[in-house]
């Protein structure tokens, strides 16, 4: 007597916070999956109106970047029409205004792109070809960032545990990868 086990087995965890607006058919106890299959939707809108909100403040700030750009330049030539013939300090020339803008588009890009993932996140695809163990969802649940949906477990292999003795192991005739060995 021994015991069958999958190799890889894993638990479908929402990454973000909604509402469930889909689940797959193939989301049942038991049902088969193929990788990458759809089989949670979770509700995009509020992440959807992120992106938005994210991509129209990294333009504001790449506006602001090309404003501060033009008042550094002024500055430059400002500086050199009064021909005094020093060099100008970094705070004349706004250098550390164009730090801090640059900074802010910078930060910007980081939010959309955080946005972005996010939004991805709202579909929850299988890793792998398997079967579903428990559902733990359905359609209309608000589920939170980190909530179990599911457990499932991979069929492309399973491992055999067997009490055998050394001697019942010779006999199996099994490639040295197969004993336990690496």
């Amino acid at each position: 007597r021994g015991t069958v086990s999958p190799r890889t087995q894993s638990t479908l965890v929402a990454e973000i916070s909604g509402k469930i607006t889909e689940v797959a058919d193939k989301l049942r106890e038991g049902g088969f999956f193929e990788p990458d299959d759809l089989l949670v939707s979770i509700d995009p809108r509020n992440y959807e109106s992120a992106v938005s909100i994210a991509q129209a403040e990294l333009a504001q700030q790449k506006v602001s970047l090309n404003q501060e750009k033009a008042r550094s330049r002024q500055a430059d030539d400002d500086w050199q029409r009064l021909g005094t013939g020093s060099k100008a300090s970094d705070l004349v020339l706004r250098k550390p205004q164009m730090a801090s803008s640059r900074a802010a588009v910078s930060a910007a890009d980081a939010q959309l792109k955080q946005a972005r993932t996010d939004l991805d996140r709202t579909k929850i695809a299988a890793p792998y070809a398997g079967r579903v163990l428990e559902k733990k969802v359905d359609v209309g649940q608000y589920v939170r960032s980190g909530e179990v949906l599911a457990s499932i477990y991979a069929i492309d292999y399973v491992e055999v545990k067997l009490p055998l003795s050394a001697s019942q192991l010779e006999q199996l005739q099994l490639p040295e990868h197969y004993r336990g060995e690496k």
